[in-house]
């Protein structure tokens, strides 16, 4: 795992995992 130093950067890739996965789950991509 990358070591984001910039806090916003954490959220910005956590949100961006959150929207990848429920794509995943929604089976829509």
């Amino acid at each position: 795992m990358m070591v984001i130093s910039d806090s916003d950067e954490m959220l910005e890739y956590i949100a961006n995992r959150k929207y990848v996965e429920d794509r995943r789950i929604t089976g829509k991509f």
